[in-house]
C-alpha cells in the first residue's frame, strides 16, 4: 500500500496511475531493462525481490538535483520526510531499496525537487 501520496499532486482519494508494466519471471532484482523512466517528469523503481536489495545507479532521466521519495515520504515546506535522492548531471542516480520494505518502491517527481 501507497502512504503519504501528495494530495497536491494526486488529488484527494486517489492512487497514482503506473501506464507501464513491469513482468517479474522471479529470481534477481528488476533490472535496468525491466524498469521505466517516464520523461522528463517522474521516474519509478520497484524491488520486488523478497531476497536481495537492489543498489544499483540506474538512469532517471530527471533533471540534476536532490529529490524527495514521494513513496517513503512528503516534501513538506522544502524538506522531506522521507528517503532522498540524488540525481547527477547525467540523469543517474544511486537507487536502493531494501527487499524487506514494506513499500519496496521509489518515486521521484520534478515537483518533488528538493534542490537543483
Amino acid at each position: 500500500m501507497l502512504k503519504n501520496l501528495r494530495e497536491d499532486i494526486y488529488g484527494p482519494n486517489h492512487r497514482p496511475f503506473i501506464y507501464f508494466e513491469v513482468i517479474d519471471m522471479g529470481g534477481g532484482s528488476i533490472r535496468a531493462n525491466h524498469y521505466s523512466w517516464m520523461g522528463r517528469v517522474t521516474f519509478v523503481a520497484i524491488n520486488n525481490d523478497d531476497y536481495s536489495p537492489l543498489d544499483q545507479w540506474l538512469q532517471t532521466g530527471l533533471p540534476a538535483g536532490e529529490y524527495c521519495d514521494i513513496v517513503s515520504g512528503s516534501l513538506i515546506n522544502g524538506r522531506c520526510t522521507g528517503k532522498q535522492v540524488t540525481v547527477h548531471q547525467d540523469g543517474k542516480a544511486l537507487i536502493q531499496i531494501g527487499n524487506l520494505e514494506q513499500d519496496p518502491i521509489i518515486g521521484l517527481h520534478v515537483n518533488a525537487r528538493l534542490s537543483a
